[in-house]
């Protein structure tokens, strides 16, 4: 009676990589649809192609009433976001034939984010670039894992193209930081307090990857 929706990241991504448990997506939508809550993700960070599919709820095999996105959809090039609206929404909004969704803005559509998007969007499709993402997650992944395994690192996580790792306590975090500028490492990364992230799907595969992990 209180509560309208669930607002969640399908992987959260700033703080500190965290995939979600098995299932644990799946019985949020089960538990959504028991009360008549919409359930809404936010793929900024998972959208368009970071675990290899257009949208983590793809990935995850779950339906959400709606999705936010920005960012991926063109690459960071040029500001563009939107919300994709599933049936449970649209409906409602369509059945009274004289509603006005009054929701424009300045920039709203504005054509040049757009034609940054659709361009964004040819090239992830002709190049092929979410079957890239299980060779990355694997060689980046396992990367991590070694490092782990030889003490080099803490812990680390991820999954697709997003990735986290540690080295310690708050002077490993320096250690991992100081390894960030000495190596003058691409964009690609960042460091904050939850760890050091990666959310590029699109370096080279080996070159790029090894020379991050190279860096740690």
């Amino acid at each position: 009676e209180t509560i309208a929706a669930v607002i969640v990241e399908p992987v959260a991504g700033s703080t500190g990589v965290l995939p979600p448990p098995k299932g644990y997506l799946k019985r949020l939508r089960e538990i959504c649809d028991r009360h008549g809550l919409l359930l809404i993700f936010d793929e900024v960070i998972t959208g368009f192609g970071r675990l290899g599919t257009w949208f983590a709820a793809e990935h995850y095999g779950v339906v959400p009433d709606m999705i936010t996105f920005a960012k991926g959809c063109t690459s960071g090039y040029l500001p563009l976001g939107g919300v994709v609206v599933g049936d449970a929404v649209l409906d409602v909004i369509e059945a009274d034939p004289t509603f006005i969704l009054r929701h424009g803005f300045t920039y709203s559509g504005h054509p040049t984010a757009c034609v940054a998007a659709l361009e964004n969007a040819a090239i992830m499709i002709e190049e092929e670039l979410f079957d890239r993402v299980p060779a990355i997650a694997e060689h980046l992944g396992g990367g991590l894992a070694r490092l782990t395994d030889h003490g080099v690192l803490s812990a680390s996580r991820g999954v697709g193209g997003i990735w986290c790792c540690y080295s310690g306590d708050c002077s490993g975090c320096a250690y991992v930081g100081d390894g960030y500028v000495e190596c003058e490492w691409p964009v690609g990364g960042f460091l904050d307090g939850s760890g050091f992230h990666w959310w590029r799907g699109d370096f080279e595969l080996h070159g790029d990857i090894e020379s991050r992990l190279v860096c740690l």
